[in-house]
């Protein structure tokens, strides 16, 4: 029978497990006993701060650094994630209820990106993708009847358009002068 030397037993197991380890949390916003976190621009830019973050250990000085300077991490309901109801680059989106529904069905809209798929289940299932009353004279959908809505009339003046106001089936001055009348939130 042969028998690791006591003296090598250690360092062995902690080589065994170290990856295990690793797998386990590397998360820049999570204390860890082990340097660094899993995002290597955040552990770099927190290093600079407190060298102590890549040489001891990922502790709650580090990850109050890393908050600091890395940004909170997205999540559903996250400003800035994007609408649920449009395809976008990130994962997660705005609306948090909708958000977190949407990914109980389909992960892959919070792990990875929010698709044209997550945002159609979007669509079909979450209230806030529900189709608001429409407002006269805002053509963007914006809220709001003002410039964009103006510009976008006078482009297709003297043309048949679903833009008429007036109901006579082509853009003049009467549906100008509507447009005007309608100008402000909706």
């Amino acid at each position: 029978m042969s028998y690791i030397s006591h003296k090598w037993a250690v360092p062995a197991v902690l080589l065994l497990c170290a990856p295990v380890l690793l797998a386990l949390s590397s998360d820049c916003f999570e204390p860890h006993p082990w340097t660094g976190c899993d995002d290597q621009e955040c552990t770099s830019v927190v290093c600079q701060v407190n060298p102590l973050c890549c040489e001891l250990e990922w502790d709650q000085d580090c990850v109050e650094i890393a908050h600091e300077l890395c940004g909170e991490p997205d999540e559903c309901g996250s400003e800035g994630t994007g609408n649920c109801c449009i395809k976008n680059s990130t994962p997660f989106c705005e609306d948090d209820d909708c958000c977190t529904v949407v990914c109980a069905i389909d992960p892959f809209c919070c792990d990875t990106s929010w698709d044209l798929m997550c945002a159609d289940r979007a669509t079909e299932i979450c209230a806030v993708c529900e189709d608001p009353e429409t407002c006269e004279g805002d053509f963007n959908g914006d809220g709001i009847v003002d410039g964009t809505d103006l510009a976008s009339l006078l482009s297709e003046w003297m043309m048949q358009s679903d833009m008429d106001l007036d109901g006579n089936g082509f853009i003049n001055g009467a549906d100008l002068g509507k447009l005007l009348n309608l100008w402000g939130p909706c």
